[in-house]
């Protein structure tokens, strides 16, 4: 992948994934903040720490759409609501 700045470019390298990330808030708060110590200690990559937290930003969105969606549809019960169909998989 690459990363074009005016007349920069950089390689962006991604780390290989084994597993699959679980998809918590709380998960998505131990990624960031993982990325946050690889960056204090020297070993993270700004440009893939930025694109970690454009797309926490956009999860987390999602997840706000569904709160909101829940909260205007509710009808004075306290029944689960299933997550929107925005597309499949």
């Amino acid at each position: 992948m690459q990363s074009i700045r005016g007349n920069e470019q950089r390689a962006v390298v991604l780390k290989p994934v084994t597993a699959t990330i679980e998809r918590t808030s709380a998960k998505l708060r131990d990624l960031m903040f993982d990325e946050i110590e690889e960056l204090r200690a020297g070993k993270g990559d700004i440009h893939r720490a930025g694109a970690i937290a454009k797309l926490a930003g956009q999860i987390i969105a999602s997840a706000r759409l569904d709160v909101d969606y829940a909260a205007t549809m509710r009808d004075g019960k306290t029944a689960e609501v299933e997550p929107l169909a925005l597309g499949k998989k």
